[in-house]
Protein backbone atom coordinates (compact mmCIF):
# COMPACT_ATOMS: atom_id res chain seq x y z
CA UNK A 1 0.00 0.00 0.00
CA UNK A 2 2.85 2.33 0.93
CA UNK A 3 4.50 1.44 -2.62
CA UNK A 4 1.32 2.35 -4.53
CA UNK A 5 0.62 5.57 -2.49
CA UNK A 6 4.55 6.72 -3.26
CA UNK A 7 4.22 5.66 -7.04
CA UNK A 8 1.05 8.10 -7.16
CA UNK A 9 2.75 11.37 -5.30
CA UNK A 10 5.74 10.61 -7.40
CA UNK A 11 3.74 10.32 -10.65
CA UNK A 12 2.31 13.87 -10.04
CA UNK A 13 5.56 14.93 -7.85
CA UNK A 14 5.93 18.23 -10.63
CA UNK A 15 2.32 19.62 -10.57
CA UNK A 16 1.98 19.48 -6.80
CA UNK A 17 5.13 21.50 -6.42
CA UNK A 18 3.54 23.81 -8.93
CA UNK A 19 0.13 23.81 -7.48
CA UNK A 20 1.41 25.06 -4.35
CA UNK A 21 3.72 27.62 -5.31
CA UNK A 22 0.80 28.78 -7.40
CA UNK A 23 -1.41 28.61 -4.20
CA UNK A 24 1.19 30.00 -1.87
CA UNK A 25 1.41 33.19 -4.09
CA UNK A 26 -2.13 33.86 -4.91
CA UNK A 27 -2.37 33.17 -1.44
CA UNK A 28 -0.20 35.89 -0.41
CA UNK A 29 -1.55 38.40 -2.98
CA UNK A 30 -4.93 37.87 -1.75
CA UNK A 31 -3.93 37.98 1.97
CA UNK A 32 -2.33 40.90 0.66
CA UNK A 33 -4.64 42.63 -0.30
CA UNK A 34 -7.05 42.75 2.61
CA UNK A 35 -10.57 42.85 1.08
CA UNK A 36 -12.69 40.22 2.44
CA UNK A 37 -14.47 38.83 -0.10
CA UNK A 38 -10.49 38.45 -1.19
CA UNK A 39 -9.98 36.59 2.27
CA UNK A 40 -12.91 33.52 1.78
CA UNK A 41 -11.12 33.20 -1.77
CA UNK A 42 -7.98 32.67 -0.15
CA UNK A 43 -9.11 29.93 1.93
CA UNK A 44 -10.88 28.32 -0.63
CA UNK A 45 -8.44 28.56 -3.29
CA UNK A 46 -5.31 26.20 -1.93
CA UNK A 47 -8.90 22.97 -1.58
CA UNK A 48 -9.50 23.93 -5.63
CA UNK A 49 -5.96 23.53 -6.74
CA UNK A 50 -3.76 21.08 -4.91
CA UNK A 51 -6.66 18.49 -4.38
CA UNK A 52 -7.26 18.35 -8.43
CA UNK A 53 -3.62 16.76 -8.86
CA UNK A 54 -5.34 13.71 -7.50
CA UNK A 55 -7.04 13.37 -11.34
CA UNK A 56 -4.00 13.19 -12.68
CA UNK A 57 -2.76 10.18 -10.98
CA UNK A 58 -5.61 8.49 -12.96
CA UNK A 59 -4.71 10.28 -16.27
CA UNK A 60 -1.29 9.57 -16.01
CA UNK A 61 -2.15 6.11 -15.34
CA UNK A 62 -4.31 5.38 -18.26
CA UNK A 63 -1.79 7.32 -20.60
CA UNK A 64 1.54 4.79 -19.19
CA UNK A 65 -0.71 1.94 -18.96
CA UNK A 66 0.30 1.63 -15.66
CA UNK A 67 -3.86 0.68 -14.87
CA UNK A 68 -3.43 -2.49 -16.47
CA UNK A 69 -0.16 -3.77 -15.05
CA UNK A 70 -0.89 -2.51 -11.72
CA UNK A 71 -3.81 -5.12 -11.75
CA UNK A 72 -1.47 -7.82 -11.82
CA UNK A 73 0.03 -6.78 -8.69
CA UNK A 74 -0.55 -9.51 -5.62
CA UNK A 75 -3.09 -7.18 -4.38
CA UNK A 76 -6.48 -6.69 -4.02
CA UNK A 77 -8.71 -4.22 -6.27
CA UNK A 78 -9.53 -2.57 -3.18
CA UNK A 79 -6.27 -1.83 -2.18
CA UNK A 80 -5.79 0.09 -5.64
CA UNK A 81 -8.35 1.81 -5.20
CA UNK A 82 -7.58 2.62 -1.59
CA UNK A 83 -4.38 3.93 -2.34
CA UNK A 84 -6.05 6.47 -4.64
CA UNK A 85 -7.90 7.95 -2.01
CA UNK A 86 -5.21 8.05 0.38
CA UNK A 87 -3.61 10.19 -2.03
CA UNK A 88 -6.02 12.37 -2.49
CA UNK A 89 -6.58 12.95 1.30
CA UNK A 90 -2.64 13.47 1.61
CA UNK A 91 -3.29 16.27 -0.88
CA UNK A 92 -6.34 17.56 0.75
CA UNK A 93 -4.19 17.71 4.12
CA UNK A 94 -2.00 19.63 2.41
CA UNK A 95 -3.85 22.11 1.19
CA UNK A 96 -4.83 22.53 4.64
CA UNK A 97 -1.71 22.45 5.99
CA UNK A 98 -0.29 25.39 3.47
CA UNK A 99 -3.40 27.66 4.30
CA UNK A 100 -3.37 27.37 8.19
CA UNK A 101 0.44 27.91 8.01
CA UNK A 102 0.10 31.31 5.56
CA UNK A 103 -2.70 32.59 7.45
CA UNK A 104 -0.84 31.93 10.54
CA UNK A 105 1.86 33.66 9.08
CA UNK A 106 -0.58 36.50 8.08
CA UNK A 107 -2.09 36.69 11.19
CA UNK A 108 1.18 37.78 13.05
CA UNK A 109 2.57 39.73 10.31
CA UNK A 110 0.25 41.96 8.93
CA UNK A 111 -3.18 41.81 11.15
CA UNK A 112 -4.47 39.31 13.96
CA UNK A 113 -8.09 39.46 12.22
CA UNK A 114 -6.90 37.60 9.32
CA UNK A 115 -6.77 34.30 11.49
CA UNK A 116 -10.44 35.02 12.54
CA UNK A 117 -11.22 34.56 8.50
CA UNK A 118 -9.23 31.46 8.54
CA UNK A 119 -11.43 30.08 11.31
Amino acid sequence: MKGLILNNLYSIDKSVKFSLLISTAVIILLIISGNPTALKIAVLLPFLIIPMNAFEVLKQDSMSSWNKFEITLPLKKSKIIQSKFITFLLLLFTSLLLTFALFYCASIFVSPTVMDDFF
